[in-house]
């Protein structure tokens, strides 16, 4: 077993493990989560490992999604919305790591106050949009959510 396929098999087990855990605090509907440390790891794969690591994080994402609809009782639309869900994720993580590496530098250990800020007011925030956009927007249109909850939802 090679090194990378070991560490993409590692990232893949603290993906899921972590997400798991973040789903036993979701909120109603039971798949919007207020602190999501798989979004870090998959920014830390894609740091590491770069962009060849984005099919173990997409396969995480949607083990991680086949999860919270089984929570959240989606059931029969899963199929349709785990792997808009894993997609959410995934670019999440794109997201992030294009910015960090443009904002913050690829080799940067967050050492500095500049780099700190850059990376809470804006590699975080901006990133995790994309995502939550994602993830609402398919389960409103699944009918997951109702319109008074999508908000609600968006912001968690």
């Amino acid at each position: 077993m090679t090194t990378f396929f070991r560490s993409q098999l590692a990232y893949f087990l603290a993906y899921v493990a972590t997400g798991w855990l973040a789903l036993q605090i979701a909120v109603p509907a039971g798949i919007a989560v207020p602190l999501f440390p798989p979004a870090g790891i998959a920014l830390t794969a894609l740091l590491i490992h770069g962009w060849r690591a984005l099919p173990s994080i997409f396969i995480a994402a949607a083990a991680v999604g086949i999860l919270a609809a089984q929570q959240s009782g989606i059931g029969p639309a899963a199929p349709l919305i785990v792997p808009l869900i894993a997609f959410g994720s995934t670019t999440q993580a794109m997201l992030a790591c294009w910015l960090y590496v443009r904002l913050i530098g690829r080799d940067n250990p967050l050492d500095s106050h500049e780099s700190i800020i850059r990376f809470i007011g804006i590699v975080a925030p901006v990133a995790c949009l994309l995502s939550a956009t994602i993830a609402t927007t398919a389960l409103y249109l699944n009918g997951s959510l109702t319109q008074s909850t999508v908000l609600f939802s968006w912001l968690n």
